[in-house]
């Protein structure tokens, strides 16, 4: 899905699924950065490098490093207990905000997770051609092993 917001360029890439669990425990999974390598395909390892605040990971900093030998330092931002996770790293050109949001489903108590990566800035339309199929594939993995590890 793409999408043009108050003149900057925005792209977002979007997966979603079910999951049998809780909010309290998906929270759980998502928030303990340094186990993200656990179900997310990509991850050789993960670590928070500054927490401002012990009891919340909001504008906690730390960094990623890929199993293809790139690491990026990233930001957590959008953090809710009630159904959000996500953090933001900057590219050329290009903010990346990297998230997870997850509710209740009303028939049949699952949880709607929905992953996905909104960029912005001058070079998204670019950098969404470059991962777009990365991103939709990692996602998909990403989806089941959340569901293997919460259910």
């Amino acid at each position: 899905v793409s999408t043009q917001s108050t003149g900057k360029q925005m792209v977002i890439i979007e997966r979603q699924g079910n999951i049998r669990t809780t909010v309290t425990k998906l929270f759980s999974i998502l928030s303990d950065v340094s186990n993200w390598k656990d179900w997310d395909p990509d991850l050789e390892r993960s670590e928070l490098i500054e927490q401002p605040n012990p009891d919340s990971l909001q504008d906690a900093k730390g960094k990623v490093w890929m199993k293809n030998g790139q690491n990026y330092e990233f930001q957590m931002v959008n953090i809710r207990p009630s159904g959000n996770v996500a953090y933001r790293t900057n590219l050329i050109g290009v903010s990346m905000e990297w998230y997870w949001n997850f509710e209740e489903a009303k028939q049949d108590g699952a949880l709607i997770l929905r992953e996905g990566v909104v960029m912005t800035g001058p070079m998204s339309y670019v950098w969404s051609f470059a991962l777009k199929s990365r991103c939709e594939e990692a996602f998909d993995h990403i989806i089941v092993n959340l569901k293997n590890k919460a259910e």
